[in-house]
Order: structure tokens, then C-alpha cells, then sequence
């Protein structure tokens, strides 16, 4: 049989026997690649950067004698920079370059197998990659290589977690010597003059062709961004990456930098786990069932269908971290494929174009003209709502961001509920397409599971939770026990407390208008304060209803808790109060979106701002006229008064 000329370093490694696992791991990886080229016509990766990625047609001849490779797994930069010119960055300079540097990353992959082949205990000094501050996930990495443990998505998951890893590293020592946070997107990152002065030019270069340039192989977005399928990705991708942080790692040792690490605010996996709560039915049936469900869509192609087996076996190991990663870019590009469908237009990743992403999914018109994006026409709100949550929401999780720009390390990706989510949503979009197209399948029912849900990370919705956490507050002030021997009558009244509002088919987090956003922002303040202020009375009065009961309260300390308790029902009624007037607010702003052609003049008139933000500073005082070591009841009870006396003024102003 003849072999493409890439299939060459197989046949030119001395003394390597062909039965060696090692080598037959590579092989099934080199075969999928190759034999299913003939299926790049459904390909969503356009045939110019297809060249880039595996062109096999270059002229220069592949040469085993060059040593582009030291003998401790590392770059030889000076003869790498032989090669070319490390300045442009255009396509047609990138087409000549790539050929060149292909012959570095075939020898690179040649080079790990046979080193792997040698089952070294010390393959590779960890100091060379601990300075990513993802080495959990390289030696994860290493460990599968040694042992030659693989599965048909293997080298894009790699692919996937070592490109992240890079990026966070790379941005790590950006902070170590310039001392601020570096950009947000890895092609920035490599342009910053900060990591030329730690790495030289013709490493960053190297590092922009392989994926910082849209003119280049574009490596990190092509996979994060979901295009490939599994015989897509030349398995020597992922031996260039684990050479280029032993590479790098080796510059900064020889420097002597340290390199800090940022501190990440929060676990984004912890908070969807806190605030998004789900049923998940898809647990309910059988594995072939549920692959069965995915094969019978035409959203998911025969090559990517794998990614999905290796989804559900993930999960069903308890290997929730590899799921995770390789279920990310899978259900991007289903969201890409819909999106595509419903508004006829071209998903294919092109050079010189910028690629249909999340982001883009949820706009509200077709990039580039004003036709309406009818994604949103589609698909029930509970469903939109928990992408924007999951994904997009400023505030929110932003799972895919964090995950895909390395900020996540492998024990904290490792979560159960969340792979079991992410399952949920992506078989819940697929139901709701199929039963949209008419495929009939027992799984369509996934998606009702869905469109109940209400966005707890958007303003709105964070709006809605604080508004309904009033009548909770509401009913804890009802039980509020007075001990029958104070000889005092404690009494809120008849006025049943407010039902919750506004369900996700209600609830408007899309395309709002500016005014909304910022009238919104005045009433979450608002809330916020009210929500503390009654939690400060309510703490303060069980503490001295419970020192009365212990007989702890002098007749002085006894007139301080009578007065207390009568400004209980007033601090009732002014939540009551409350809940309605910034109810009615929130209604009003919710008739109106961001293209509407004649908004309310309210929102426009800057009155209502003003009495809100006068509320809003009634509210903080109270905030702190209500605290146990305060005590100001009359404070208390003039900013209850006050602000009531603007509520009346709020509703008559929404009444004219």
C-alpha cells in the first residue's frame, strides 16, 4: 500500500517495531486522518484553511536529518528561525510559511514517539511545564501518551486542553512582568511587547501561525469553536503544543522567571451549580437510546457523532472533565448548524471571515445587515434564557469562556452536575428542532424540560429573584412570636402577601432598551438595601425578643423593644409598599424593547430616575438605621415615611 507523504515518519523511525502500542495508537489516529479525507466535502472548515491544516502537496521533501528538535523535548528556535522571516502575518505569507514549519511538527511528533516509545520514567523535567499552572492537565496528557490509552476524539481533546492551558499561561506571564491583566483574546496576548521581551520574535511568531492569526492555522479557535470533526486534526498538533510549553518553560527557567499566576474571582462551575437548578431526564434512558436520538438528526454528522459517544462515556466513568471539554465546542456547533438553517446563511469557517460563534447566535440581526435573526422566533424563552445564563450572561457563569481560556483547573472542571446540565440543554435543543422538523422520536418530549426556565443572571432576572424574595421576607415577619407577658398586641393586618411574578415565557432579557438597563440597575439597588434593612430589623428583634424571654432587658432595654415592635407593621406594609410600586416600574419597562418606535415618554423623563434614586437613598439610610448597634428607630421610621411618600408620587407619575 502506498502512504501519503505525511504518513512518512512512520516508516523512518530506527529500530521502532511496528507492534509497539505506542505506534499503534498513533497509527489508528494517523488512519482516521488520512482515509477520511475523502469525506471533506461535508467539511465546516473551507478548503483554504483545510490546505493549511494537513496540505499535503508541498514540495520540499520530508528530511529526518534537520533536528528541529533538542534532545530534552524542546524547540531548536535557531534553526526554526532559518526558516523565514518572523514579520508578516498576511495569508498568502502564511500558505508559504506553513509547509516549512510543517516539517517541525512532524518531527516533533516523531520525535515524542519514539521517546514514548522508551517508557521513560523522566520524560520530561516537570519545572518545563509547571509554570502553565495546568500541569494536572499535562501530565493527564502525558500519563494516556506512556500508557497508550486513546479514544477516537483523543487528539482533539488534547488538542482542546492544551491550546487553553497555553493561553492562560501565556497571559499569566504577561501579568508576572507587566503587572496587569492581559487581553482577552489569545492573538492579542501574542502581539503584547511585554512576552517578545521573555520569548523573542520568532517564538511568538511560530506561536501566532499556529493560532493567533485568522490568516494562519488558527488552531485554538478552529477546535474551541467546534468545526473539525475527529479525522480533522493531523495528530501531530498535539505534540507541537506539549513541545511548545516544555519550549517556553525551558526560556523561563534559563531566565530565571517566575512566572504568578492570576487570581481567578470566582468558580464559575460552583456558581451555575448554585443558581441553576434543572431536571434531567435524558438519565432516564438507555445509552442506545439516546444515541439512537442522535443519530437520527441532521444536526450531527457521522464524524461528529463520536463526540458524543465519548460525551456519554465520560459521564458514565466519572470522567466529567473530559465530557465537559469535548461538549462545549459540540453543542456551539449545533446552535452554528440551527442558526445557519433558519436564516440561510453561510457557517462554514473561512479565512478572512469572522466565524458564527455563541455570541453571535443570540444577536437579534444577521451580522453585516438588518435582517432579523429568527433564532428567537424558534425557540421557547426557558431555552434562550439558560444559554445566555450558561454562556453569556456578564455576570453569570460563562462556562465556555472560562473553560476554553484555561482558567479552570482539571479538578475544578471535574463536576458532575454540570456535564449532566450541559447534556440536558444540547438533547433539549436537539428535541425541539426535531419536533419542529417533524422527526419523530420517543426523546422529543426533552425539551418541555426546558422552557420553564427564568434567567437568574441577567439584570432582569436578578431583578425578579430580589422581588420575590419580599414576600418571603413578608411571611418571616408574620411569624414573629410576642411573649405573652410583654402585654403587647402585635398586628400586619389583612393584606395577603404578593404572589411571585413574571414567568420565563414573560420575563424580556433580549434586546432592551438603554433606559430599562439603567432603571433596572437603580431598582436591584433598591431591593438589595430593602432586602438588608428588613433582615437587620427582623435579626435585631429576635435577639431582644429572646433576651426578654431570658429576662435579660432592664425596663429601659424594655421600652427599646416596644418600640421596635411597633414599627414592625410599618416596616411591613412599606415592603408591601415596595414590592408593588417597583413591580409596576418593572412591568412598564418590560412593554418596551430597544427597537421599539415610540417608547414610553416616562422612560425617557428623567423624573422617574429621580425619584427612584431618592428612594434608593432612603433605602441605604435605613440600611443603616436598622442594625443592632444602631438602633435609631426614629431615623428608621422617618426614611420608611419618606420613602413611601415617593412610592405614591412613583405610581401617580406611571398612571398618567
Amino acid at each position: 500500500m502506498t502512504f501519503p507523504r505525511h504518513f512518512q515518519p512512520f516508516h523512518t523511525l530506527n529500530g521502532f517495531v511496528r507492534k509497539n502500542k505506542y505506534f499503534k495508537r498513533f497509527l489508528v489516529l494517523k488512519i482516521m486522518f488520512v482515509f477520511d479525507e475523502k469525506s471533506n466535502q461535508n467539511s465546516l472548515i473551507s478548503k483554504e484553511i483545510q490546505q493549511l491544516f494537513y496540505d499535503s502537496s508541498s514540495n520540499a521533501p520530508y528530511s529526518e536529518n534537520v533536528e528541529f528538535i533538542n534532545e530534552n523535548l524542546t524547540f531548536n528556535w535557531q534553526k526554526i528561525a532559518k526558516l523565514c522571516d518572523p514579520t508578516d502575518l498576511s495569508y498568502e505569507n502564511c500558505k508559504r510559511i506553513i509547509p516549512l514549519y510543517r516539517e517541525v511538527w512532524r518531527e516533533a511528533e516523531q520525535t515524542l514517539i519514539q521517546r514514548i516509545s522508551q517508557k521513560s520514567p523522566t520524560l520530561i523535567p516537570p519545572k518545563q511545564y509547571s509554570w502553565t499552572g495546568r500541569s494536572d492537565f499535562i501530565e493527564r496528557i502525558l500519563h494516556d501518551f506512556v500508557e497508550g490509552s486513546s479514544s477516537r476524539t483523543s487528539t482533539v481533546e488534547a488538542t482542546l486542553v492544551l491550546s487553553s492551558v497555553i493561553e492562560f499561561a501565556l497571559g499569566n506571564v504577561f501579568f508576572t512582568v507587566s503587572g496587569k491583566m492581559p487581553p482577552h483574546l489569545l492573538r492579542d496576548v501574542l502581539t503584547m511587547k511585554e512576552l517578545d521581551e521573555v520569548f523573542g520574535k520568532e517564538k511568538l511568531f511560530f506561536l501566532q501561525i499556529l493560532m493567533g492569526t485568522p490568516n494562519g492555522i488558527n488552531l485554538r479557535n478552529i477546535v474551541w469553536h467546534g468545526f473539525p470533526a475527529p479525522q480533522e486534526i493531523p495528530p501531530y498538533y498535539l505534540c507541537v503544543l506539549l513541545m511548545l510549553i516544555f519550549s517556553l518553560g525551558n526560556i523561563l527557567i534559563e531566565k530565571n522567571l517566575q512566572v504568578v499566576p492570576r487570581k481567578i474571582p470566582y468558580n464559575p462551575i460552583e456558581m451555575a451549580n448554585r443558581d441553576i437548578v434543572l431536571e434531567v431526564p435524558w438519565k432516564c434512558y438507555k445509552n442506545e437510546e439516546i444515541l439512537n436520538f442522535l443519530r437520527v438528526s441532521d444536526l450531527i454528522s457521522m464524524q461528529h457523532i463520536v463526540f458524543w459517544e465519548e460525551i456519554l462515556e465520560n459521564f458514565h466513568r466519572g470522567n466529567y472533565a473530559s465530557g465537559i471539554i469535548l461538549i462545549l465546542p459540540q453543542f456551539e456547533l449545533i446552535l452554528r448548524k440551527i442558526y445557519g438553517e433558519v436564516n440561510d446563511v453561510d457557517i462554514m469557517a473561512r479565512i478572512g471571515s469572522y466565524y458564527i460563534i455563541l455570541d453571535t447566535f443570540m444577536e437579534e440581526f444577521l451580522p453585516g445587515n438588518e435582517k432579523v435573526n429568527q433564532i428567537h422566533e424558534i425557540f421557547c424563552p426557558g431555552t434562550l434564557h439558560l444559554i445566555h445564563d450558561l454562556f453569556m450572561a456578564p455576570k453569570g457563569p460563562r462556562i465556555r469562556d472560562k473553560i476554553s481560556h484555561g482558567e479552570l483547573s482539571l479538578e475544578e472542571i471535574n463536576d458532575r452536575d454540570i456535564l449532566d446540565k450541559l447534556i440536558t440543554l444540547g438533547l433539549g435543543v436537539l428535541s425541539h428542532i426535531h419536533v419542529i422538523k417533524g422527526i419523530q422520536h420517543p426523546m422529543n418530549n426533552l425539551f418541555t424540560f426546558l422552557r420553564d426556565y427564568r434567567s437568574q443572571f441577567h439584570p432582569n432576572g436578578r431583578l425578579l429573584i430580589d422581588l420575590n424574595n419580599i414576600p418571603l421576607k413578608l411571611k418571616e415577619m408574620k411569624c414573629i412570636k410576642v411573649p405573652e407577658d410583654l402585654d403587647f398586641e402585635l398586628s400586619f393586618g389583612q393584606q395577603p402577601v404578593p404572589e411571585n411574578s413574571l414567568s420565563a415565557e414573560e420575563l424580556k432579557i433580549f434586546f432592551r432598551p438603554p433606559e430599562e438597563i439603567e432603571i433596572v440597575g437603580i431598582l436591584s439597588k433598591i431591593l438589595t438595601n430593602a432586602l438588608c434593612a428588613a433582615t437587620n430589623f427582623h435579626e435585631g428583634l429576635q435577639e431582644r425578643l429572646l433576651m426578654f424571654n431570658a429576662k435579660l432587658l432592664r425596663s429601659k432595654r424594655r421600652e427599646t423593644l416596644i418600640k421596635c415592635l411597633k414599627l414592625a407593621p410599618k416596616i411591613y406594609s412599606w415592603l408591601l409598599d415596595l414590592h408593588q410600586m417597583v413591580e409596576k416600574v418593572f412591568l412598564m419597562l418590560q412593554k418596551y424593547s430597544a427597537s421599539s418606535e415610540s417608547p414610553n415618554e416616562i422612560l425617557q423623563d428623567n423624573k422617574l430616575k429621580r425619584l427612584l434614586r431618592k428612594i434608593q437613598k432612603y433605602s441605604e439610610n435605613l440600611t443603616q438605621t436598622t442594625q443592632v448597634s444602631t438602633n435609631d428607630w426614629i431615623k428608621s421610621s422617618t426614611a420608611v415615611d419618606r420613602s413611601v411618600e415617593m412610592f405614591g408620587k412613583v405610581i401617580v407619575l406611571l398612571n398618567r
